[in-house]
């Protein structure tokens, strides 16, 4: 399996792809189009929600620029960001997160299925 697009999702006020991969975590991209990448390898579908939300929530942290690194360089190592944001920012990313993952979650948790259990027929 190579990095597979499942969809587009509407995330705060922009369309996200949603691609599978081999692997397991995940994250996202900006450019050439937004994208969220969840590996989709572990037995754990709970393990692959994790990621889609953990990635989601920070894609909408890094737009709405609440998002730091803080020696100022994001190629760094990715646990050293830094988020600050007041409860209604909080507010926003949980709704705009839960807004994505509602639609996302069957077409991520069809793909995960068929990739452990490729006989299967759906």
């Amino acid at each position: 399996m190579k990095h597979v697009l499942i969809g587009s999702f509407d995330l705060g006020c922009e369309e996200v792809g949603l691609i599978v991969r081999e692997g397991v975590g995940g994250e996202f991209v900006t450019n050439p189009r937004p994208a969220i990448s969840i590996g989709i390898e572990t037995h754990d579908f709970g393990l692959v929600m994790e990621a889609l939300l953990h990635e989601a929530f920070e894609f909408v942290a890094f737009r709405l620029q609440v998002r730091y690194s803080p020696d100022g360089s994001y190629s760094s190592d990715h646990g050293f960001y830094l988020f600050s944001f007041p409860h209604s920012t909080f507010s926003d990313i949980v709704a705009k997160v839960a807004r994505f993952s509602v639609p996302a979650m069957p077409a991520l948790k069809a793909s995960w299925e068929a990739y452990h259990n490729p006989r299967k027929k759906r």
